[in-house]
């Protein structure tokens, strides 16, 4: 599915299988609900989401809460709130195949990851 586009047939199975996953999590974890901060992507199509999402707790009986973070200015609150929280914010949905198709270098992204990392570990001893 390499050759789909952006937001196409692939986007969909990663959705499945990742919410999948985190409902699985939840379920171990006792907690009510999941959810998936992916509708805060303006690549992203939060009706296509969140019907996975139904889908699961249709299929599985686990609680989904549907949400839209795209709304009132949610990306640009996350940008923010991480900036804010010291917090990592991977600049792509985690699709090397979609990174790819954006020219972005995951090489890169490894080692600023990596460096940030780092670099939180060594404020958290002081």
């Amino acid at each position: 599915m390499e050759d789909e586009p952006e937001g196409g047939a692939c986007c969909r199975v990663c959705f499945v299988q990742r919410m999948k996953a985190t409902a699985e999590k939840m379920e171990e974890l006792g907690y009510d609900y999941f959810t998936t901060t992916l509708t805060v992507s303006p690549h992203k199509n939060s009706q296509v989401i969140n019907e996975v999402g139904r889908d699961i707790e249709d299929q599985y009986g686990y609680a989904y809460l549907p949400t839209d973070f795209k709304k009132n200015n949610g990306f640009l609150t996350l940008t923010k709130m991480t900036e804010a929280y010291h917090l990592y914010r991977r600049p792509y949905c985690g699709c090397i195949f979609g990174a790819r198709d954006q020219g972005l270098d995951l090489e890169k992204i490894r080692q600023d990851a990596e460096a940030f990392l780092a670099k939180q570990e060594s404020t958290v001893g002081r």
